[in-house]
């Protein structure tokens, strides 16, 4: 499957489960893999910068985040403010209505943890 594609009657699954492995903490960890190995591909493989995460789903889950920064073997950094669209949204505002010169001057304003 491309990642991305839109295939409406592809359906996931479960493999590999036993008597070893089959525990609440395996099929999360599983599944957040998942969503790293989903994600992976959305990176250029020239990606030359610093990766920003937002979304409580990252603030609010270490490994999910961890998973991602070792699936993507790069430092995933979180801005200090936990609402991200909220703040991005008033220095969109702010922009708009003439408070900043530019996005970069607007930018100049978010901070990362």
């Amino acid at each position: 499957m491309v990642p991305g594609s839109s295939q409406p009657g592809l359906r996931g699954g479960v493999r590999g489960l036993g008597v070893d492995n089959f525990t609440p903490g395996s099929l999360a960890r599983g599944l957040l893999a998942g969503i790293a190995e989903e994600l992976a591909p959305m990176l250029p493989p020239d990606f030359q910068g610093e990766l920003v995460g937002g979304g409580n789903a990252l603030r609010k889950n270490p490994l999910l985040r961890a998973i991602l920064e070792e699936r993507l073997d790069w430092p995933l950094r979180l801005t200090r403010c936990p609402e991200e669209a909220a703040f991005g949204a008033a220095l969109l505002g702010a922009l708009a209505g003439g408070v900043f010169a530019d996005m970069a001057a607007a930018g100049q304003l978010v901070q990362y943890e």
